[in-house]
């Protein structure tokens, strides 16, 4: 269940999410374009849970630590535009699934980017399983 203070936010987007998905042309580079657009306003906008760290990053300086978000904002707005009808509750509970993130090197992130940019939504762990980096989940 998102929290009471994103409710007005969730509203909102939701309907920045049917009528652009609704509206957009088939072309790939608009769509690439406009599903980015759609995943930086969930991650900008919902804020970030931490749920999970690095067996490196545990023993690591803070400066050398990041955030990675293991559903890439790519492809949270690709989700979007393969499934245009989504209800209120289900687009709710994708800001839900994408505010999770977990703490990792810089140098992890870099190799990160690697595995996630073939991997579909929801497939975000199996980047960190290829890339074979450890997770403690909180």
């Amino acid at each position: 269940m998102i929290e009471k203070r994103y409710e007005k936010r969730v509203d909102l987007s939701y309907k920045i999410y049917l009528s652009v998905v609704k509206s957009i042309d088939e072309k790939e580079d608009d769509i690439s374009y406009v599903a980015r657009t759609l995943g930086q306003l969930v991650y900008n906008k919902f804020g970030k849970v931490v749920v999970g760290i690095s067996e490196n990053a545990k023993n690591s300086s803070k400066q050398s630590l990041t955030h990675d978000h293991f559903n890439n904002c790519q492809k949270v707005g690709e989700y979007l535009f393969k499934n245009p009808n989504l209800s209120k509750e289900e687009f709710a509970d994708l800001i839900i699934e994408s505010r999770k993130t977990i703490i990792v090197t810089k140098k992890e992130n870099s190799e990160l980017r690697n595995f996630q940019k073939f991997k579909n939504y929801g497939e975000g762990l199996k980047a960190y399983q290829e890339a074979k980096i450890e997770i403690h989940f909180f």
